[in-house]
């Protein structure tokens, strides 16, 4: 297992962010988050590409949780072919979590 970590820099401060383990058969991503005063600007889009291309290059799943609230993180997750896999028992910071999951790019598909 490894972690990857990218940032995001505008006039040398992070604005952006996004870290994935490395698992045998997954990529987890940890953590996704763009300054309020940053979104809409593409680099959530940017940051999450970075850990699809590397789950792509090597045939895997991804997995990412997020707030059942956060519905344009949702949108994103889903615009790029995410999907609702199911709530966690255990609520984060007094927000229900939901599991969304892209599967592994099928073997021999061009793409």
């Amino acid at each position: 297992k490894s972690i990857h970590y990218y940032a995001a820099l505008y006039k040398g401060y992070t604005v952006g962010y996004v870290d994935f383990q490395d698992n045998e058969d997954s990529v987890k991503v940890l953590g996704l988050a763009v300054l309020e005063e940053f979104q809409g600007q593409g680099i959530g889009t940017r940051m999450l590409n970075i850990a699809l291309d590397f789950a792509e290059g090597r045939g895997k799943r991804v997995d990412i949780l997020v707030g059942a609230q956060n519905v344009a993180a949702q949108e994103l997750y889903r615009r790029h072919g995410f999907e609702m896999k199911g709530k966690l028992e255990k609520h984060i910071s007094g927000q229900e979590v939901m599991l969304m999951t892209k599967p592994a790019p099928q073997k021999g598909a061009a793409g």
